[in-house]
């Protein structure tokens, strides 16, 4: 018997839900990484918790944002794919929302919010 391409490989299926919440995992660890390197050390510090295990993190930072960028635009085309047949649960709109308002900061923060907080820390 020969199976056909169209047939499930019996595998868990990937759902809209399931990639938004990799993209909301991927794009905060992106954040994190962003602000490891100056301004985080410094909010741990002045909250008495060390934070030179974050340093890690830093090298990292573009290629964590870009794979949250490619998790997250999977889970749009997903989500839109489904929208017109009304299988979109609104909180898998949420959630990509909520995934893309990291990746967005997570892509702007060395610009402009690190030096201000810097400033804003060190004052």
């Amino acid at each position: 018997m020969t199976t056909s391409g169209s047939e499930k490989s019996g595998g868990p299926a990937v759902t809209e839900k399931g990639i938004a919440f990799g993209g909301i995992f991927a794009s905060s660890v992106a954040l994190i990484s962003a602000a490891a390197c100056c301004v985080l050390p410094l909010v741990f510090v002045s909250l008495g918790i060390g934070a030179s295990a974050l340093s890690f993190l830093v090298p990292y930072h573009w290629p964590l944002t870009i794979v949250a960028g490619m998790a997250i635009a999977a889970g749009w085309v997903l989500a839109l794919r489904n929208w017109t047949r009304g299988a979109v649960a609104r909180s898998t709109i949420v959630v990509l929302g909520l995934a893309t308002l990291l990746l967005v900061l997570s892509v702007a923060w060395k610009t402009y919010f690190e030096a201000p907080l810097q400033i804003w820390l060190n004052s």
